[in-house]
This record gives C-alpha cells, structure tokens and sequence, in this order.
C-alpha cells in the first residue's frame, strides 16, 4: 500500500468518517498495485491454507472427478490447493495480483496441465479467461470485501457465466461486525 493510501485512511479512521471521494477513487485506482505489493511482502506465509474447506463443503468429496473448481480472487492458492491435495481436481484460478499468480504457479503441487492459474481483474475485465459454463463448483473466498459494492452485481454475473448449471459455487466473506472484525477492531495497536 502507498504510503499516500495508508495515510488517508489512518486519516478517515480517526476521524471516524467515511472516505472521502479523493480516497475511494485512489484506492480503486491502486488496488491491483496494492494487493501486489502486499504478495511482495508477505509472499505466501500471510494466509492460512483453507484446509477446512475439504470437510465443509460435502459435495466436493462426493463428486465424480475429474471435475473442474474455478477459484476466483485466489490468492496464492490457499483455498483450492488443500482441495486439489484431497481430491485431484482440475482448477481455473484467477487474481488480479501477478505476483500472487506467481506463487501460486511456484507451488510444489502446481501442474500446468491440471491448474490454469490467470491474472484477471474481476472488476475492469469484461470476462474472467476461461472458457463460459465450465466450472463444477466455484470458491469465491474473502473477495467481495476486497471489491466496493456498486461492482458486486457485475462480479456475480461473470461469476456465474463460468458455472456449469447446476454447479456449486461456495462463498465466504465478512458481514458487517463479523466476529473476526470485531477481534481485529478490539486489538491494541502498536
């Protein structure tokens, strides 16, 4: 994050006020380079591999492989790499981060024949770059906290043009004063 960003919003935080449109246009403008550099600093030990996923979401162990799980805003591959370990699936897997990309391509599980990981920007591009109605079953993982909400519309429809009908597509996400905001919220700063 620049350290212009940073302090706009460590302004609007103590002033308790909502952003002002110079930040929100600022902080749109510099998502991906954010995000980016956030990977270059963190690398792939930020995120916890989502390892709960595997128990949590019953219709992937009773699924016929090969099948095919799109994961979008993955990150460095911390959702779908655990199920890719359990069950052997093929994955399609996009972040508009290109170092996250990176990562997940230098993961020791990668194989290129069985994970297409892209670059892609749910928002600005016009479509994720995989082929429509492919997916079996979908992540989507703390990614529409990342993305503002006058978007949200326009994600879930290209979201949903990558689902085969019938497919699953699972989401997770903070709500408003969700427990894990809260516990962030309540910690001391140093």
């Amino acid at each position: 994050m620049t350290d212009k960003a940073r302090a706009l919003i460590d302004e609007a935080e103590s002033k308790k006020q909502p952003l002002s449109e110079t930040m929100y246009n600022l902080l749109e403008r510099d998502a991906k380079r954010n995000w980016d550099l956030f990977y270059k600093a963190n690398k792939t030990n930020f995120y916890k591999d989502r390892n709960y996923i595997k128990h949590e979401f019953k219709e992937l162990s009773e699924a016929k492989p090969p099948f095919l799980l799109l994961d979008a805003g993955c990150g460095v591959g911390n959702g779908f790499y655990p199920l890719f370990r359990e069950f052997g699936m093929r994955v399609h897997c996009c972040d508009f981060s290109p170092r996250a990309v990176d990562f997940v391509k230098q993961n020791e599980l990668y194989k290129a024949d069985l994970i297409d990981a892209q670059v892609c920007d749910l928002v600005k591009d016009p479509a994720l770059p995989f082929a429509l109605e492919t997916a079996d079953f979908g992540l989507f993982l703390f990614v529409l906290s990342a993305i503002s909400p006058e978007n949200h519309p326009a994600v879930a429809v290209k979201i949903y043009q990558q689902m085969k009908p019938g497919g699953i597509l699972y989401f997770r996400d903070y709500g408003r004063y969700d427990l894990a905001q809260l516990r962030l919220a309540q910690r001391p700063t140093t």
